[in-house]
């Protein structure tokens, strides 16, 4: 069981007895992602989307096509808007060259969270 505040590594590399970790406040520090930030008087982040609201988010904003899993989803059946927004966003965001159609369900919760104006903790997604 984790301690309150504990941080959990998202990252750890060791080469030549030198270890190298990345949790989640060293990832805000080098993205200047602050750990709380007052928006509109709000202190906090909102929280994450679930898989299913983000499925139901997508297909509300007209894409075309079944959504109901992270799999299903293709970057072909977005509106001419959010096909291009989606695309910089998944272009940006990932190493991907080949089959930038596809998302994980990481970005796919970027990308709804940018769409509906959502304040949440991008650092937190990954």
């Amino acid at each position: 069981m984790r301690e309150q505040g504990e941080r959990i590594p998202i990252f750890k590399q060791e080469i030549d007895h030198f270890t190298s970790v990345l949790n989640l406040e060293r990832l805000r520090f080098i993205l200047n992602l602050p750990a709380e930030i007052a928006r509109e008087g709000r202190t906090t982040y909102d929280e994450l989307p679930s898989d299913g609201d983000v499925f139901q988010g997508i297909r509300e904003m007209g894409y075309i096509g079944q959504l109901t899993q992270v799999n299903h989803f293709k970057k072909n059946n977005l509106p001419p808007f959010y096909y291009t927004l989606f695309s910089v966003i998944n272009r940006c965001l990932t190493a991907k060259i080949y089959g930038t159609d596809n998302a994980s369900i990481h970005i796919l919760k970027l990308f709804y969270s940018v769409v509906h104006d959502q304040h949440i903790d991008y650092a937190s997604i990954f």
